[in-house]
């Protein structure tokens, strides 16, 4: 048993350091790539599953489509419905863990952007994927942001350097390692916040692209596409993968 324990969720601290490379101009290109890839028409329901403090949701809501965010975070929901209302749109959020919840077989279309998915067990992170199938109509597009587990295989080495952000005096640190049998990009996070100092262990299932295939076809999807941001062709040098796949007839 690990001494900090592993934790899938999105703290406080992460949000606060993760605002230091989230930017206000990449949300704008992330969801202009979303809507690209979704390819819906107004009015479209749409899930954000894992919407976190809404920098996504926001976007496609004020492009024409009708949003429904879920995310087990009170406080991050505290943030999405306030920038709603500083953008001036409508969101549907709701707070319930992704392998809790259950959409009625609602949606137009889903996402998982941001490296949501991976954190659980393979069991539960199947029975997420389950509940999105649940979730959409037949024939909705279903788009992932996740790591190319070939690129982080590739230029993963036996001892990295830690990876450190520092904000307003604060400093987050990570040291990672790749478990390549259980295919697991295993982080020890370490926080120092003046003198206090928090630890704790992230451990994200990374897959190559034909074990997505897989794994999305058990749980009712068929890819249509794997490739890098932007839709650059993916290869073992690009460590961002995006996956586009369509929930089957049932």
């Amino acid at each position: 048993m690990d001494p900090f324990g592993h934790d899938s969720q999105f703290t406080a601290d992460d949000h606060f350091f993760h605002r230091t490379f989230l930017s206000d101009e990449r949300a704008d290109d992330d969801a202009a790539e979303i809507l690209g890839l979704l390819d819906l028409p107004s009015g479209a329901r749409i899930l954000d599953a894992g919407c976190g403090d809404g920098r996504i949701a926001v976007r496609l809501a004020a492009a024409g489509l009708e949003v429904t965010g879920v995310d087990h975070d009170a406080k991050q929901l505290d943030r999405a419905r306030t920038a709603a209302s500083t953008r001036g749109v409508a969101l549907s959020l709701v707070e319930s863990s992704l392998e809790a919840f259950d959409g009625g077989h609602h949606f137009d279309g889903a996402i998982a952007w941001f490296n949501t998915l991976g954190f659980l067990d393979d069991a539960t992170n199947t029975a997420v994927l389950q509940g999105l199938r649940r979730s959409v109509f037949d024939g909705a597009p279903l788009v992932i942001e996740t790591l190319n587990r070939d690129a982080v295989a590739r230029h993963h080495t036996v001892a990295p350097e830690a990876v450190v952000v520092e904000r307003e005096g604060a400093m987050q640190i990570d040291q990672s390692r790749l478990d390549i049998v259980a295919g697991r990009l295993v982080t020890t996070r370490t926080v120092v916040r003046g003198s206090v100092t928090s630890r704790r262990i992230l451990s994200l299932r990374v897959m190559a692209p034909s074990e997505w295939v897989t794994v999305l076809r058990g749980a009712g999807f068929e890819v249509e596409d794997v490739s890098g941001r932007t839709g650059v062709p993916l290869d073992v040098d690009e460590w961002e993968m995006v996956i586009t796949a369509r929930a089957a007839l049932s």
